[in-house]
């Protein structure tokens, strides 16, 4: 009997106690990392992100900062920078670094995700402990533990879109009195705004969730347009307001952008191509396979055994739970065919997401953060019939008999396939890439030797007290990371053939700069023997009258040298 009581007990239950574990676990993971120097993968990122912080934590909050790598006017506004004001207000008053206070207000915001998700889940008709299992599953999901910790603004903006969700449902909805009701359309309102402020593609994926759901709603008729007009109304204002002012933030960045002459070719009319993307990259067997890797893979982590497990005899069982999966989708939708509309809202807002914006997500491994976790949610909610799991929670505790033969495999299924999908996902950690950036001694060698060097370097410098000194840089594509590291204004120039011509709006800026009083102090190649050729190094040299004084630091992975004018150079 005390068994029986236990077992019924940790059924009741086994959503919370899922979801605690997750939480555990997440935490278990993110906690080692608070300190990482932004060193490897997405360093460029996560640096831009953390020259905000610093300055607002060094000079007070304002609405621009600087980014020093493009040139006059030295500010690059991008996203609005909510998550940098709180990430440096945690680091004035904890004395952090701004890495840990970074990592910090991510995880923060990723954190309070999850019991909007929680309530998300139940709007939609499934239970408070379902809604804690499909939580559960995205806690320890591989992308949720690594990106969920990083000094980027995806945890922020998702938490104003999932905020916007909730609200938006439970307008829709109808319930409570109308002050509850007005603060469910206030509430849309304030998170709908500061969503499409902080990243207005995560904002665009959650409403085509919203919009997909409504339609579902509407084709099973369980809302009427005519009765529900004000709701109706209320929602297309409150969406409209959030992308009014979306879209003032974009003008209002791209006016101060337009006055650099390389920073105007970073205009929203500019990377136009690139963030849409083009109809041949759709049509690419790359980018279907980036959709496989960064989608697929990373909802259904059995996949990640498949390709570096270390058992071979393990493999066919992973393929069996991918196989189950499946097939528990297709049975519990044909089951309840009212669950369709919704599954196929979470699907399709999930592919929305790379399919407009396909570029991005070709291209940033991290914008999968924004809609992941849909198809997580999809799966687990489809599997998840609430009136099953509630029959199969009262008859065990009651101790009755009373459920069928077919309610208890799907009560079995449920169950297994849940804990199955927590089990392969904390599993794969161990064999999947983000492993390999959790920690000083697994980067890689030569990250480790940049970033060495760079520190080195920044340390041996001329004092910049008129903030003249500007330093030029080499390297795959512009990035932050120098600059950040030497706490300096820096202009990425390229030096690989062919090289720029003097017309080149690199070369006119650095030129501008030197007329305006500026210096041109030093040169940073990373990874010179690739993207460094000497003569093209010379001749730009020569372009802009500079000389080589020294060389403070040479190595495989990076060289830092001191520059000077030619007719002071020795």
């Amino acid at each position: 009997m005390v068994v029986s009581k236990g077992f019924s007990a940790l059924i009741a239950n086994f959503g919370y106690l899922a979801l605690a574990i997750a939480f555990c676990l997440n935490v278990s993971r993110c906690a080692p990392e608070f300190d990482l120097p932004l060193v490897g993968p997405y360093a460029y990122r996560q640096s831009q992100t953390a020259i905000g912080i610093r300055q607002y934590e060094e000079e007070g909050l304002s609405i621009l900062h600087e980014i020093p790598t493009f040139g006059e006017p030295w500010v690059l506004p991008m996203e609005f920078p909510l998550y940098q004001w709180i990430s440096a207000e945690i680091g004035r008053a904890s004395g952090w670094s701004t890495e840990r206070a970074g990592r910090t207000c991510s995880l923060m915001f990723f954190y309070a995700t999850i019991p909007l998700l929680v309530c998300l889940i139940t709007l939609l008709d499934r239970t408070p402990q379902q809604a804690a299992c499909i939580a559960a599953v995205i806690l320890v999901s591989p992308t949720y533990q690594f990106w969920g910790r990083t000094v980027l603004i995806e945890s922020t903006a998702l938490f104003f879109s999932m905020g916007y969700l909730v609200g938006a449902i439970s307008w829709v909805g109808g319930k409570g009195n109308r002050w509850i009701r007005g603060a469910y359309l206030a509430c849309t309102l304030a998170c709908g705004m500061l969503a499409a402020l902080v990243k207005i593609t995560t904002f665009a994926v959650a409403f085509g969730f919203l919009a997909l759901y409504l339609v579902g709603k509407l084709c099973q008729r369980e809302i009427d347009w005519r009765k529900g007009r004000i709701e109706v109304f209320g929602l297309a204002v409150v969406t409209a307001l959030s992308i009014l002012v979306g879209k003032a933030w974009i003008d209002y960045a791209d006016g101060i952008k337009a006055t650099g002459l390389v920073t105007q070719q970073l205009t929203s009319s500019g990377l136009r191509d690139w963030n849409y993307g083009t109809l041949a990259l759709r049509l690419s067997k790359e980018y279907w396979g980036h959709m496989w890797e960064y989608g697929v893979q990373e909802a259904l982590p059995a996949f990640h055994f498949l390709q570096w497990g270390p058992d071979r005899w393990v493999r066919p069982l992973h393929l069996v739970s991918i196989a189950a999966i499946v097939t528990c989708v297709i049975w519990f939708a044909s089951r309840r065919w009212n669950n369709l509309p919704i599954f196929l809202a979470f699907l399709l807002a999930f592919i929305s997401g790379p399919l407009v914006f396909s570029n991005l997500y070709y291209e940033h491994q991290y914008y999968w953060y924004a809609n992941l976790w849909l198809l997580i949610a999809g799966i687990l909610y489809v599997i998840w019939d609430p009136e099953i799991w509630s029959r199969s929670v009262k008859a065990i505790r009651s101790g009755s008999q009373g459920i069928g033969l077919i309610e208890r495999l799907a009560t079995a299924m449920m169950l297994a396939i849940s804990i199955g999908f927590g089990i392969m996902t904390i599993g794969a950690w161990k064999y999947h890439e983000y492993a390999d950036w959790q920690a000083w001694s697994e980067l890689r060698q030569e990250d480790k030797e940049a970033y060495l060097a760079m520190r080195t370097f920044a340390t041996l410098l001329p004092h910049n007290e008129d903030d003249k000194g500007v330093y030029l840089y080499a390297g795959v594509s512009p990035t932050t990371e120098v600059p950040y590291f030497l706490r300096r204004r820096t202009l990425f120039i390229s030096l690989t053939p062919p090289q720029p011509e003097a017309t080149n709006p690199v070369i006119e800026e650095a030129i501008s700069l030197q007329r305006k009083g500026y210096r041109l102090e030093g040169l940073v190649e990373l990874f010179p023997k690739e993207f460094s050729d000497v003569a093209v190094r010379e001749s730009v040299l020569g372009m802009l009258s500079l000389k080589v004084s020294e060389v403070s630091v040479d190595g495989e992975s990076c060289r830092c040298t001191l520059l000077k004018p030619v007719s002071s150079a020795r």
